[in-house]
């Protein structure tokens, strides 16, 4: 994430946004990033593998635990 930082700066002004609004967890802007994502690019891995399928019912699923962990 540090190489590609100014990739991130919108996402992470957004997640502050959501912070300030009491719309997300009021935790470290980078952990809530991280533990939103990283899920999706191992999930990204996986299909590359041949392991996982996106479709739409997985796709909503990925979503909505990813919106879980963060969401106040």
């Amino acid at each position: 994430m540090e190489e590609s930082g100014s990739l991130f700066k919108p996402i992470l002004d957004l997640l502050e946004k959501g912070k300030q609004e009491n719309l997300l967890k009021p935790l470290n802007t980078r952990l809530l990033l991280t533990y939103s994502c990283a899920p999706i690019v191992q999930l990204a891995k996986e299909y590359h593998k041949g392991n996982f399928q996106f479709n739409d019912e997985n796709i909503t699923e990925i979503i909505r635990m990813s919106w879980d962990s963060i969401k106040e």
